[in-house]
Parts: structure tokens; C-alpha cells; sequence
């Protein structure tokens, strides 16, 4: 009976210590995701700081219509009265042109300012959680997690923040057959290269997707599903900044760790992810200030 009775109790210990265990290793695991879901908020709030993916994207769309209306110009200029107006208005048309060229090359420009803060804000982390225990007991000891891959790209399903204009009715028909816009909320399309027909359709019109405001509301920086995010690229790899291109700007990130666990029967890894969107972009303010607005009414 005694016999019985320790064997019972070594075997009621033994089970307490591995439900403990386990406990233990979940709750790790839970602080771990708490951690990995503080950092990638942390980066997405850097990806959008003041608005700059919101601003490149109505300057794509704005330029895009220049052109167009450039090149209608030209024609116009041409075939008219008015062919002695031509050279003006070519002028106009390269200018218009190129300016697509400049935007384009400032969109690259974001693209790399944000592999920059993001290298910094992952380096800084890892450098402070390195070989960091959180707990320690006798037979267990579990330590920060440490970031090795954070990959951008986009949500799926999330359009862009600029509205489509109808001021020019054929480039409105074109644009509803190349499903540039989406028909109920009359924005342009996440993610895509809105080009314009020949002979402008050498030129890229790249717009990101963007949360777009809803009257004054701005949608806030915000953690997501990982099953509906969109890869574009990696920042990070292998704990390692790495520098490659993006076809669009990044606007959500997936960071993905892990957290080692040492114990008696054995040592344990285990990997946590967690995916997040920026913030959306700002309402275009008016053009006059209500106070002018009312003077020109007035007038």
C-alpha cells in the first residue's frame, strides 16, 4: 500500500509539473503575441506619417489628368485654328509628362524611407531583447522574442484613398472598362498601374491601396488577419535587413518571430506572427478657407 500509494503521488506530481509546464508555455506565448503585435503597430505607424502615401497617391491621380488633358490639348491645337498655339501646348504636354516621371521616382523615394525606419525600429528591438530570460525557474527559462522576418505589402480588398473624377467622359468610359474604379464607392483601385491609353500609356500611374476617410473619420493603424494580407516583399530575413523593391508602397506588414523556451525534458522555439495595417489616409482639405469661401459667395 505504501508502495502504491508514493507511486500515485509521483505520478500526480509528475503530472502537475507538466500542466504547469504547458501552462507556463502558453503564457509565454501570449506575452510573446502581445509583444509581436505592439511592434508591428509600431512600424505601421511609420509608414504613413503624415499622410505621405496619401499625398503621392493624389499626386498620381491629379498628374494622371494633366496629362490627359494635355494630350487633348495637343490634339486639339493641332487639328484646329489654333495650330499656331502647338508648340505651347506640346510644352505643356512634357511638362505634364515628365512630372509623372518625378512622382513616380518620389513614390521609390517612400518606398526606401520606409525600409529605413523600419530597419531601425526592428534592429532597436532585437538589439534590446537579445538573450533577454523574461522568466526563469530551476528547470525552465524562456526567453524575449527576437524578430527574423518582416515581409510587406497590402490587405486584400482595401481600395484607394482618391475618388475618381468624371470631368472628361471618355477617359471615364476607359477607366470603368479597365476596372480602375470601383463602382460603388467611385474610388480608384488599390494596387494598381492606372495607364492611360496610347499614346500616353508609357507611363506609370501607380496607386497604393488606402484606407480612405469617411467624411472627418480616419481609420487608425489597426492589426489584421494574417489570411488577408497581400505579399509584396521583404524588409527583413533571417534577422538581417534586406533591401528589396516593391511594384507598390507597402501599407501592412506581417512580423514574425520567435521565442526560445529551455527546459529539463528538452528546448522549445516557437513562432509568432502578427500582421498589421497603417493608418488611412487624411480628408483633402478645401481649396479656400470657409471664411474666403463666404467672401467669394458674397462677391
Amino acid at each position: 500500500m505504501l508502495t502504491m500509494t508514493l507511486l500515485c503521488v509521483g505520478l500526480l506530481l509528475l503530472v502537475c509539473m507538466i500542466g504547469f509546464a504547458f501552462y507556463l508555455l502558453l503564457s509565454e506565448q501570449k506575452r510573446g503575441q502581445t509583444e509581436a503585435d505592439k511592434l508591428a503597430l509600431a512600424i505601421t505607424k511609420c509608414m504613413n506619417e503624415g499622410d505621405r502615401i496619401g499625398e503621392i497617391n493624389n499626386l498620381v491621380v491629379r498628374n494622371r489628368e494633366l496629362v490627359y488633358a494635355s494630350r487633348l490639348t495637343a490634339n486639339t491645337t493641332n487639328n484646329s485654328f489654333l495650330s499656331f498655339c502647338s508648340p505651347l501646348a506640346q510644352q505643356l504636354l512634357d511638362e505634364a509628362s515628365s512630372g509623372s516621371v518625378a512622382i513616380d521616382k518620389e513614390r521609390k523615394t517612400q518606398i526606401t524611407l520606409q525600409q529605413n525606419a523600419i530597419r531601425d525600429i526592428v534592429e532597436r528591438y532585437n538589439m534590446h531583447t537579445q538573450n533577454a530570460t523574461t522568466f526563469r525557474l530551476p528547470w525552465w527559462q524562456s526567453y524575449a522574442l527576437q524578430v527574423f522576418q518582416v515581409n510587406g505589402g497590402s490587405l486584400r480588398d482595401v481600395q484607394s484613398n482618391v475618388e475618381h473624377t468624371e470631368i472628361y467622359e471618355e477617359l471615364n468610359e476607359e477607366d470603368r472598362r479597365a476596372k480602375y474604379i470601383q463602382a460603388g464607392s467611385n474610388l480608384y483601385m488599390g494596387n494598381i498601374n492606372a495607364k492611360l491609353p496610347a499614346p500616353d500609356n508609357n507611363l506609370d500611374f501607380k496607386i497604393t491601396s488606402l484606407p480612405a476617410p469617411v467624411e472627418k473619420l480616419i481609420a487608425p493603424a489597426r492589426l489584421a488577419n494574417p489570411e488577408i494580407f497581400r505579399y509584396g516583399n521583404l524588409f527583413f530575413e533571417n534577422g538581417k535587413a534586406i533591401k528589396q523593391s516593391f511594384d507598390q508602397i507597402p501599407t501592412a506588414v506581417q512580423v514574425v518571430g520567435k521565442m526560445d523556451v529551455k527546459m529539463r525534458e528538452g528546448n522549445q522555439t516557437v513562432q509568432i506572427g502578427s500582421t498589421a495595417q497603417t493608418n488611412g489616409a487624411l480628408p483633402i482639405p478645401p481649396a479656400f478657407p470657409n471664411q474666403q469661401n463666404q467672401a467669394l459667395l458674397k462677391f
